[in-house]
């Protein structure tokens, strides 16, 4: 039997909306731990334990990427990315006598507009009209070199706020990590993907700059709890996450042995509808099949028919039909039931 392995780490998706936010393909690790919490009850002789109440289910999200990534900031700031940005720009500048001219434009600093200029060690403050500055202090002689810093616009830049008051933002994520066989020369057979609909960002966030080596960025999330449109209901639940294995060069249909019609045989009245849900059967296991991947037979068309590769029975007259189910595929397996169709009223 074929051992797997989950190696490696994963490569995420986030998003917003429909809007991709970051991918992440360089991260140090990704890890989810899933944590619950639980009480006993006790009582009776010996107050022994009869039963345990589960509660508090927690699904917790780290990643480190070895990237610094200004997206990360942002999510865990709830703070937008703006195009353009004032930094300090420094510059070379042979002075003309005593006049300096610069590339860029300064602006203020605080309420002075000035260029910064360092000479033999020591820092001066000159003043500035436009892109061109003066010199009067007679530590610096005419025609010198000086190193300029001062603040520009560029519009290069990027600029993130991160507010007084924080709240961080929510993401859909999207890890994908791989599977590893134990065959000789199988390597990577197949992948799993791990879909988080709502992940809450924590809003934590440490950088940390030493000088032999490299600052990595973190990025914490938890699971809040979601429920589709499609599936809501009195009794439905909200879900974390959900977990999908792909297995390379297989069918899905591989290992199964039959496949059932969940009803069995059924009635319906005429003028009406039901769409058919079929159960394939694989060793002890059982699974719903997707429709598209069936073809449907009716032997009565005058008395039930049915869609091809929907499984939508109509019934049309009274009387019965033997309704036929094949996989598309492998139609050697097959299941029969059969429709009674009873008149209206």
């Amino acid at each position: 039997m074929l051992k797997r392995f989950l190696v490696s780490v994963a490569d995420v998706i986030a998003m917003q909306g429909n809007d991709i936010v970051f991918t992440a393909k360089t991260l140090l690790n990704s890890s989810i731990a899933v944590d619950l919490q639980s009480d006993e009850i006790s009582g009776g002789q010996g107050n022994q334990l009869q039963a345990v109440y589960f509660h508090s289910p927690r699904l917790n999200l780290t990643m480190e990427d070895t990237q610094f990534r200004l997206e990360y900031l942002a999510l865990n700031a709830g703070s937008q990315i703006t195009q353009s940005g004032d930094i300090w720009t420094q510059e070379s500048v042979v002075l003309s006598g005593t006049t300096g001219t610069l590339v860029g434009t300064p602006i203020a600093v605080g309420d002075q507009e000035a260029v910064y200029a360092e000479y033999n060690g020591v820092n001066y403050t000159l003043p500035v009209t436009g892109s061109t500055f003066s010199v009067s202090n007679t530590n610096i002689p005419a025609n010198s070199t000086l190193c300029v810093s001062y603040m520009n616009t560029n519009a290069a830049a990027r600029t993130l706020v991160i507010p007084s008051n924080i709240i961080p933002s929510r993401v859909r994520l999207f890890l994908k990590a791989k599977l590893y066989g134990d065959t000789t020369g199988q390597g990577d057979v197949g992948e799993i993907q791990i879909e988080i609909p709502i992940a809450q960002l924590t809003g934590a966030q440490e950088i940390s700059m030493t000088a032999d080596g490299h600052s990595t960025t973190p990025l914490n999330a938890m699971a809040i709890a979601f429920t589709e449109d499609s599936v809501a209901g009195c009794s439905q639940g909200g879900i974390y996450a959900k977990v999908v294995e792909l297995i390379y060069n297989t069918n899905w249909y591989n290992g199964v042995t039959g496949i059932t019609v969940e009803w069995g045989n059924f009635d319906l009245v005429e003028g009406s509808t039901a769409k058919l849900r079929v159960w394939a059967i694989r060793g002890n296991t059982s699974f719903l099949v997707d429709n598209e991947n069936l073809t449907f037979t009716s032997a009565n068309t005058a008395v039930a028919s049915v869609g091809t590769n929907t499984g939508v029975v109509s019934a049309l007259t009274e009387g019965t039909s033997l309704l036929t189910v094949k996989i598309t595929a492998v139609p050697t397996i097959e299941t029969q039931a059969t429709v009674t169709v009873n008149p209206a009223g």
